[in-house]
């Protein structure tokens, strides 16, 4: 090699030397903390991620760090628990399969607490009431409700209850034993009571012929007209008798007329 060349390759390896340097010095200024935490904290050259990007003493404990960060150094001596009635698993696929399960953490550590426990009541029916585990088996002519003590469900039907009342319509009705009795011309309700049912229809309006003969005293005039109590023509009150078909009044005469106003 002559001294030309010697010189020539010296200066090459120099400046790939000098490059290398300077692209190894040339790294990254800012990092996330998912990068910093794959990368144990430090760059390749050796820095600390944490104390450039000031996550030391920050109020979030960064364990990844090079160095001790001082918002890891609180100990926690608490540990989660699940309530008396509960049963605590430490993984969640160790839960029943036919209880609900809720997690509980504390301190970084995780339990989850099913609701398995021995639960010390049962459901139960009221006095009169019969029980059913299904309410399938509820008798069809009876009311059924449902009564769940820890997580167990039964039915309760009262048809054994012994029931003192019998359904009845209001004054001005019509009882009937069947929907298909009701007239047709006429409302019909339903009145259930103690599994008994009947259908109340209303009675018709009593029928008198004409308007009521009664003067105008109560029911007033029309318009343009007042009422003249001086001609003393008409009684005061009428009412229809519905077992005659006749108009029931009033023996006085003073129940007065409807004039033209201004007359």
């Amino acid at each position: 090699m002559t001294y030309d060349n010697r010189i020539h390759f010296t200066l090459t390896v120099a400046i790939a030397l000098f490059a290398g340097a300077c692209t190894s010095s040339m790294e990254r200024s800012e990092f996330t903390k998912d990068e910093a935490r794959s990368l144990g904290g430090s760059t390749d050259l050796g820095a600390d991620i944490c104390a450039s990007e000031g996550w030391y003493d920050d109020g979030e404990c960064d364990e990844f760090c090079a160095e001790p960060d001082g918002d890891c150094d609180a100990t926690c001596f608490a540990y989660p628990s699940c309530e008396v009635w509960e049963t605590e698993h430490e993984r969640w696929e160790d839960c029943p399969a036919d209880a609900s399960c809720r997690e509980e953490t504390l301190c970084g550590a995780t339990v989850w607490c099913s609701d398995g426990a021995t639960c010390p009541g049962v459901p139960s029916c009221g006095d009169g009431e019969t029980a059913h585990e299904s309410w399938q088996d509820c008798p069809a002519d009876a009311s059924c409700r449902e009564e769940s003590v820890c997580g167990a469900t039964i039915w309760c039907s009262s048809t054994g209850a012994t029931c003192l009342a019998y359904p009845s319509c209001d004054e001005g009705e019509t009882a009937h034993e069947r929907w298909e009795d009701c007239p047709a011309d006429a409302s019909c309700r339903e009145v259930t009571l103690c599994s008994a049912t009947i259908w109340c229809s209303a009675d018709e309006a009593p029928v008198c012929p004409g308007d009521n003969p009664e003067g105008c005293l109560d029911r007033g005039c029309a318009e343009g007209f007042v009422c003249d109590t001086t001609m003393g023509t008409a009684p005061s009150g009428c009412v229809c008798e519905p077992e005659t078909g006749t108009w029931l009044c009033t023996a006085d005469l003073n129940g007065g007329i409807c004039v033209p106003d201004g007359a």
